[in-house]
């Protein structure tokens, strides 16, 4: 269960609890108006929590009708100018709350440490290593060590030979 809410929480809007209000509000409208779409939508997320498997597969399945849902119900919502500048304006508010409630999604849960945090950790070494390695979300990527050379290579220009360290973003520390 909460496979699907962290995924239907990052497709539609940042703040959960607005996500499955919207997604609720969708499906109710639609039943209530006796559309096809709501019950087939609602039927195949019944048939996929009975099975017992939450899998990132059956999200393919279950996107689209939640697409249409909401666009159906945003459809008949927002017909007059009064309804789509409430709307914008409750869109526009709830996510810049949520960008300063989430350091503008910094950090490792997000899109990783900030780059102050990362020159205090090339500082904390306090030399250009010629060899280092990145603990991070992304660490299996190459390229996670090209911002780390350049602040090397930026506050210390020359390497210290036959020295290696450990640069760890979850713990902002030096190993």
């Amino acid at each position: 269960m909460h496979l699907y809410s962290d995924l239907i929480a990052k497709t539609f809007i940042p703040d959960f609890n607005i996500s499955y209000l919207l997604l609720l509000s969708s499906l109710l409208y639609l039943i209530y108006n006796r559309q096809i779409i709501g019950y087939i939508t609602i039927f195949l997320a019944i048939a996929i929590f009975i099975s017992g498997t939450t899998s990132e597969a059956y999200y393919q399945q279950v996107l689209p009708l939640i697409i249409i849902c909401v666009g159906v119900f945003l459809s008949h919502f927002l017909n007059s100018t009064r309804n789509i500048i409430i709307f914008v304006v409750t869109f526009t508010v709830f996510s810049i709350s949520y960008l300063y409630k989430t350091n503008f999604m910094t950090g490792v849960s997000g899109y990783g440490i900030t780059l102050s945090d990362k020159i205090d950790l090339v500082k904390k070494v306090g030399y250009y290593p010629q060899y280092f390695k990145v603990i991070a979300p992304g660490q299996e990527f190459s390229s996670i060590t090209a911002p780390y050379e350049y602040l090397f290579w930026y506050h210390y220009k020359t390497k210290k030979p036959d020295t290696f360290v450990v640069l760890n973003e979850y713990l902002l520390m030096v190993e």
